[in-house]
């Protein structure tokens, strides 16, 4: 919700009527679509601003993650969503993802032993 209306006041003080809703500022694209690179370039830039110890990939990881979690590992679905190429990609994100929900389970299993 607070995306949606955030999305719309900006497309209504930028008088976007059709196109990009998103365009480059750089002097080679002045005006054409934003590219993917340009978008990482962005957050990049904002994220050491900012002083934050994230990288822009971090970004793709959590949100594929969360799709595979709210898909219940329909790794085909998800990779509608993500553009990744290769299952195998989103198998290893759904393996991390399982492993890190299965600890709970993993450390009680040792929690008798005494040393």
């Amino acid at each position: 919700p607070k995306t949606n209306k955030n999305l719309k006041l900006y497309i209504n003080s930028n008088n976007i009527r059709s196109g990009a809703m998103f365009q480059s500022q750089s002097n080679n694209s002045i005006n054409k679509r934003l590219t993917t690179r340009g978008l990482r370039l962005i957050v990049k830039n904002i994220l050491g601003e900012l002083d934050i110890k994230k990288t822009v990939h971090g970004f793709r990881h959590f949100f594929t993650t969360n799709l595979i979690n709210k898909y219940e590992g329909n790794l085909l679905e998800v990779a509608g969503h993500t553009r990744h190429k290769s299952i195998d990609t989103l198998q290893i994100y759904y393996d991390r993802a399982k492993k890190k929900e299965d600890l709970p389970r993993y450390y009680q299993a040792f929690n008798s032993i005494n040393f």
